[in-house]
């Protein structure tokens, strides 16, 4: 699922001028001094929650934080200036749940999902937005199977 979920976001970052890192060392990604931004930098982990019903259709629900960030040219930028980076920021997270919810295998978007903003993080000139994303995937496989038994 994680595969899946990680080439998704790769190609909404791509189709909105983001760079993307991901995996357990993107938090070092985003303090590094050679990152690339714009960026969406995936945190680990990505958690699946799995849920069999009666019926036997299995439902799948995907949580993960995915930050939204900018850095800032000047080493004594403004707070106004971060707070631009998060306005623009957050108009790249409207665009991404736009598209997000264009992908098939995406079912819904839960209405957990929320965003927090943050200013001038790690005091490397880098501010954006949190989104902390729920959402469930279309997953039509069944575990019933029938009986061929005489």
């Amino acid at each position: 699922m994680k595969t899946i979920f990680y080439d998704i976001i790769e190609t909404i970052a791509s189709d909105l001028s983001l760079y993307f890192y991901k995996g357990n060392e993107s938090i070092n990604n985003f303090t590094a001094d050679d990152a690339n931004y714009p960026a969406i930098f995936a945190d680990m982990p990505v958690r699946s929650y799995i849920s069999v019903r009666q019926s036997g259709h299995i439902d799948v629900r995907v949580e993960a934080d995915l930050i939204f960030a900018n850095k800032t040219t000047e080493l004594d930028a403004t707070g106004d200036q971060h707070i631009d980076i998060t306005d623009e920021m957050f108009a790249k997270v409207l665009s991404f749940l736009d598209r997000l919810q264009n992908v098939t295998i995406v079912d819904e978007i839960l209405d957990q999902t929320y965003a927090d903003e943050f200013l001038n993080m790690f005091d490397i000139n880098v501010s954006g937005i949190v989104l902390h994303l729920y959402y469930t995937v279309k997953n039509p496989r069944s575990i019933c199977t029938t009986s061929t038994s005489p």
